[in-house]
């Protein structure tokens, strides 16, 4: 620590080592002669205390990705709501139940949505996603209560949300409390993409929406790696706490080195990416004969361009500001 923060799609700060142990230590001690509680209640409730829900409402999954899946497969929605540039995982799971996908623009309002619901006959599935990706949608939670009114489900995906944060059991409560699911992972925030964690919480009402007939195909390292992110144990903690803090701080220093050389953020709602406009750093940043490799993705149907939140583009900026001055 500190991490130099994390790309988007798999963290360039590695694992802690201090919690690579305590999942080494945990695997060899298991009785591995057992079969593993397909279920998973221990886990189950150590992350339902932490959610403060139900633990029938908690279902584990392998990923986020395998949560979308399951709900789409299980519904088999006529019509599928999902936003533009978004996960692409979205609009594979609703072609592969026949479902006719509605794409929206990420920053349409509530009203937009439910416009678009009212025009659907049949059977409907909205996916949200908050922080928003890449663009930020807080309308679309404000009225999170009139689009599940609207639609037959809503579930809204907090992939970009580190799930052992206050502020993630905070907007989980009210997604929760408006009836729609929200999917989680503990990919993108925590370093741990090769474990393929992930989940769904369900509203009161829809815990038989995703059937646990079909167990989770668990492994050791899966198991430990998830009671290792679970673990209570004083030192543990404040080392995810830490990671927590020291990715913000990652976050507010590349804001502040792009608003520097004069270029505004666009959304910076997630502690792994922020966006700008596509045409301000599109492939980079040139400053005379120099280019900056900035690390990003893009999305030319939004015109934007996603930011890693990395100290590699923290430095990068840094090293564009001192070029310009």
């Amino acid at each position: 620590m500190p991490p130099k923060g994390v790309s988007f799609a798999l963290p360039s700060e590695d694992f802690p080592e201090e919690l690579k142990k305590q999942v080494a230590k945990r695997m060899v001690s298991l009785e591995w002669n057992k079969y593993i509680d397909p279920e998973l209640n221990n886990a189950r409730r150590q992350l339902s205390d932490a959610f403060a829900t139900a633990p029938e409402s908690l279902i584990f999954t392998h990923g986020s990705d395998d949560a979308i899946d399951r709900v789409v497969s299980g519904m088999k929605p006529t019509f599928v709501l999902l936003p533009r540039g978004g996960y692409p995982g979205y609009s594979r799971s609703a072609a592969s139940s026949g479902s006719r996908s509605l794409v929206y623009h990420p920053e349409s309002t509530s009203d937009v949505l439910v416009g678009m619901l009212e025009g659907c006959v049949g059977t409907t599935l909205v996916f949200l996603c908050w922080p928003g990706n890449p663009l930020g949608n807080y309308d679309q939670l404000n009225g999170l209560r009139e689009i599940v009114a609207n639609s037959d489900r809503v579930v809204v995906d907090l992939t970009y949300l580190n799930p052992l944060t206050t502020e993630f059991v905070a907007i989980l409560h009210g997604i929760i409390q408006a009836g729609a699911c929200a999917a989680f992972s503990f990919s993108k925030t925590l370093g741990l993409a090769s474990a393929r964690l992930g989940g769904i919480v369900l509203p009161e009402g829809h815990h038989a929406v995703l059937s646990r007939g079909e167990h989770f195909p668990w492994t050791l390292f899966q198991l430990c790696a998830l009671e290792t992110a679970l673990c209570s144990e004083p030192e543990t903690k404040q080392l995810l706490a830490r990671m927590v803090t020291n990715q913000k701080k990652v976050k507010a220093a590349l804001i502040s080195s792009i608003e520097e050389v004069g270029i505004p953020v666009r959304n910076a709602d997630a502690d792994s990416f922020l966006s700008v406009d596509l045409a301000r750093l599109a492939g980079g940043v040139e400053v005379g004969t120099l280019k900056f490799p900035v690390g990003s993705k893009q999305y030319p149907s939004l015109d934007v361009l996603r930011l890693d939140v990395s100290q590699a583009n923290v430095s990068w900026m840094q090293q564009v500001k001192a070029a310009l001055t």
